[in-house]
Protein backbone atom coordinates (compact mmCIF):
# COMPACT_ATOMS: atom_id res chain seq x y z
CA UNK A 1 0.00 0.00 0.00
CA UNK A 2 1.02 3.76 -0.56
CA UNK A 3 0.15 6.41 1.25
CA UNK A 4 -0.10 10.03 -0.06
CA UNK A 5 2.33 12.08 -0.27
CA UNK A 6 0.17 14.90 1.65
CA UNK A 7 0.56 12.40 4.57
CA UNK A 8 4.11 11.95 3.83
CA UNK A 9 5.92 12.78 7.02
CA UNK A 10 9.20 13.39 5.11
CA UNK A 11 7.49 15.88 2.84
CA UNK A 12 5.98 17.87 6.04
CA UNK A 13 7.90 20.59 7.83
CA UNK A 14 8.67 20.29 11.81
CA UNK A 15 7.33 23.03 12.96
CA UNK A 16 9.04 22.25 16.28
CA UNK A 17 12.50 22.08 14.18
CA UNK A 18 13.30 25.91 14.39
CA UNK A 19 15.17 27.10 17.03
CA UNK A 20 14.63 29.26 19.50
CA UNK A 21 16.32 32.58 19.53
CA UNK A 22 17.44 34.86 22.66
CA UNK A 23 18.02 38.54 21.73
CA UNK A 24 20.03 40.75 24.56
CA UNK A 25 20.05 44.43 24.57
CA UNK A 26 22.80 45.74 26.61
CA UNK A 27 23.24 49.70 27.68
CA UNK A 28 26.64 50.62 28.12
CA UNK A 29 25.69 54.16 28.25
CA UNK A 30 26.06 56.68 30.98
CA UNK A 31 22.23 57.47 30.58
CA UNK A 32 19.29 55.94 30.51
CA UNK A 33 18.11 54.47 27.11
CA UNK A 34 14.94 53.72 26.34
CA UNK A 35 13.88 51.10 24.41
CA UNK A 36 10.65 49.15 22.57
CA UNK A 37 10.91 46.10 20.35
CA UNK A 38 8.13 45.29 17.55
CA UNK A 39 7.48 42.50 15.54
CA UNK A 40 4.65 43.01 13.25
CA UNK A 41 2.54 40.44 15.62
CA UNK A 42 4.30 41.85 19.20
CA UNK A 43 4.78 44.68 20.93
CA UNK A 44 7.52 44.01 23.66
CA UNK A 45 6.65 47.26 25.73
CA UNK A 46 9.12 50.24 26.47
CA UNK A 47 12.11 49.19 28.68
CA UNK A 48 13.73 52.02 30.28
CA UNK A 49 17.63 50.61 31.11
CA UNK A 50 20.25 51.73 33.11
CA UNK A 51 23.85 51.86 32.16
CA UNK A 52 25.26 48.02 32.73
CA UNK A 53 21.31 46.57 32.34
CA UNK A 54 20.30 44.19 29.80
CA UNK A 55 17.16 43.44 28.44
CA UNK A 56 16.41 40.19 26.94
CA UNK A 57 13.71 38.06 25.47
CA UNK A 58 13.23 34.94 23.51
CA UNK A 59 11.14 33.36 20.48
CA UNK A 60 10.93 30.82 17.80
CA UNK A 61 11.23 32.58 13.62
CA UNK A 62 7.61 31.55 12.15
CA UNK A 63 7.59 28.49 9.41
CA UNK A 64 7.15 31.19 6.76
CA UNK A 65 10.77 32.84 7.58
CA UNK A 66 8.96 36.50 7.79
CA UNK A 67 9.95 36.91 11.65
CA UNK A 68 10.99 40.78 11.73
CA UNK A 69 12.02 42.61 15.55
CA UNK A 70 13.02 46.48 15.69
CA UNK A 71 13.77 48.41 18.52
CA UNK A 72 13.48 52.41 18.84
CA UNK A 73 15.58 53.67 21.24
CA UNK A 74 15.97 57.17 22.78
CA UNK A 75 17.56 59.19 25.55
CA UNK A 76 14.92 61.43 27.11
CA UNK A 77 13.02 62.88 24.67
CA UNK A 78 15.70 62.55 21.91
CA UNK A 79 15.57 59.84 19.33
CA UNK A 80 18.50 57.66 18.74
CA UNK A 81 16.51 56.13 15.80
CA UNK A 82 14.90 52.64 14.52
CA UNK A 83 16.78 49.59 13.45
CA UNK A 84 16.34 46.10 12.29
CA UNK A 85 17.41 43.67 15.42
CA UNK A 86 16.42 40.18 13.92
CA UNK A 87 15.33 39.21 10.47
CA UNK A 88 14.98 35.39 9.44
CA UNK A 89 16.93 34.59 6.91
CA UNK A 90 19.37 37.52 7.00
CA UNK A 91 19.77 36.73 10.97
CA UNK A 92 19.10 33.55 11.43
CA UNK A 93 22.14 31.86 10.31
CA UNK A 94 24.54 33.49 12.56
CA UNK A 95 22.29 34.99 15.36
CA UNK A 96 20.47 32.13 17.91
CA UNK A 97 21.37 34.09 20.61
CA UNK A 98 22.15 37.67 19.63
CA UNK A 99 23.53 40.68 21.77
CA UNK A 100 23.13 43.98 20.84
CA UNK A 101 25.59 46.57 23.09
CA UNK A 102 24.09 50.12 23.17
CA UNK A 103 27.11 52.64 23.33
CA UNK A 104 27.67 55.81 22.90
CA UNK A 105 28.47 56.10 19.09
CA UNK A 106 25.38 53.89 18.49
CA UNK A 107 24.36 49.91 18.36
CA UNK A 108 27.41 47.33 18.43
CA UNK A 109 26.69 43.88 17.58
CA UNK A 110 27.85 40.44 18.11
CA UNK A 111 28.21 38.48 14.66
CA UNK A 112 29.64 36.26 16.65
CA UNK A 113 32.92 38.44 17.59
CA UNK A 114 34.13 40.99 18.55
CA UNK A 115 31.03 43.32 18.51
CA UNK A 116 31.34 45.89 15.78
CA UNK A 117 29.71 48.94 15.09
CA UNK A 118 26.14 47.99 12.71
CA UNK A 119 24.12 51.61 13.61
CA UNK A 120 25.50 54.53 14.34
CA UNK A 121 22.96 56.84 16.82
CA UNK A 122 20.78 59.43 14.94
CA UNK A 123 21.45 61.88 17.04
Amino acid sequence: MVAPLTNSKALQPDLFDNPRTTIKIQNNNDYHLGVRCKSRDDDMGFKILKKGEIYIWSFHANFWGTTLYFCKFSHGKIDKGTFTIFQAGRATAQCYNCTWIAEADGLRGFMPEPPILLFKWSK
